[in-house]
């Protein structure tokens, strides 16, 4: 799996709106609907390949401690993706990050430093725009 900025954002955002659990259930009801359909159906691939990258993306964003009250795991069977949710909640990071990525200013910023130094867009390099920018005001 690649890391997609617009992805995080997506997960972020579903959090911070309260409408996380309900994009985990639609995913996994996605899933169970194209389970019945041929694994090379596009439906059952599709279904398969969002609800791996959303998932993914949320235990990234987890791992980073960006997003608590949520665990999320694997197991061999399917569906091979399961959670627990109490309260999830952004971090105070993660509604930094969010509002950087939310920011046209900023993530211009961040893929223009990104790009001049021919660097990976990561959180550090997201901080480290924000802040320079921060300091310019």
């Amino acid at each position: 799996m690649v890391r997609n900025w617009g992805d995080v954002r997506e997960v972020l955002e579903d959090i911070e709106r309260d409408r996380l659990e309900e994009k985990l259930k639609k995913l996994d009801d996605n899933l169970t609907i194209a389970s019945q359909l041929p694994t090379t159906d596009p439906e059952a691939v599709a279904a398969h390949e969002a609800e791996n990258r959303y998932y993914e993306h949320l235990l990234m964003l987890i791992e980073a401690g960006l997003v608590q009250g949520v665990k999320v795991r694997t197991k061999p069977a399917p569906p091979p993706w399961y959670y627990d949710i109490e309260y999830p909640r952004l971090t105070m990071e993660g509604h930094d990050l969010l509002a950087a990525l939310r920011s046209k200013t900023v993530w211009a910023a961040v893929k223009e430093k990104a790009f001049s130094l021919s660097i990976p867009i990561t959180i550090e390099l997201i901080k480290t725009v924000l802040s320079s920018i921060a300091k310019g005001i």
